[in-house]
């Protein structure tokens, strides 16, 4: 199963930790961010998918509710508070669900399981996108890389292009994380694709795609991890 990117906001660093040791309880679930505060989440969402969020209401500047709001769609969320007064409200930005301080771990697995059925994380071999006006099933596994152009995307496969009404956001949560990495607001590639790359750039298929700086220390460090150069032994 694919893993869930997961962040936690609390302002409290007591209540973070306990949220982080809940999280490494459920190997569906990886921790990619802990944040005191909504606006430092905000800033770090622009660059980075997340797929659930754990997230406190009253907190100072922007609270829990007014975020939700901003990033409606953008992940799965569940509240964390020790106020019951907000369930109403969480409704109305379709929370997955609401947990109240302090949280039982049985009742914290309850709300993965909702989170997991929301987010439907089984891999998908296939996609179907509609393009010039026919539904058009893609192999995932023959996707080079996604290009976005404004609110389209081009999917590069290696016989041809299809260019579909789908912004590059919305792309990278339908491919699976362990097989596609973004390297730029305009660029995700298939890394089996890749056949070269440095801190600058990837190359695939003949093409050279610059990384994007916001997202270079992540990709550097994905790549090296999926690539570990093999001459070890230094020369004399």
């Amino acid at each position: 199963m694919q893993s869930i990117r997961t962040i936690i906001i609390d302002d409290e660093p007591l209540a973070r930790r306990g949220m982080q040791q809940l999280v490494s309880s459920r190997p569906e679930l990886q921790l990619v961010g802990t944040f005191p505060s909504a606006a430092e989440a905000e800033k770090f969402m622009k660059t980075n998918r997340v797929d659930f969020i754990l997230l406190d209401i009253e907190m100072p500047g922007l609270n829990g509710m007014d975020f939700a709001l901003n990033t409606a769609g953008e992940a799965a969320i569940v509240f964390t508070t020790a106020y019951t007064e907000y369930v109403s409200e969480s409704y109305e930005v379709n929370a997955v669900d609401y947990l109240v301080k302090p949280i039982e771990s049985a009742r914290f697995a309850r709300a993965v399981e909702r989170v997991v059925r929301a987010l439907d994380r089984i891999p998908a071999e296939r996609i179907t996108v509609k393009a010039d006006r026919r539904i058009v099933n893609i192999d995932v596994a023959g996707i080079m890389m996604v290009e976005g152009v404004k609110d389209y995307v081009k999917l590069h496969l290696a016989d041809k292009n299809v260019t579909t009404r789908l912004t590059i956001k919305r792309m990278e949560r339908l491919l699976p994380a362990d097989t596609f990495l973004r390297i730029h607001k305009s660029f995700i590639v298939n890394i089996s694709k890749i056949e070269s790359y440095d801190g600058k750039s990837v190359e695939l298929a003949g093409k050279r795609l610059p990384i994007g700086q916001s997202y270079r220390q992540g990709v550097i460090l994905r790549l090296g991890q999926e690539f570990p150069c093999s001459n070890a032994v230094e020369s004399d």
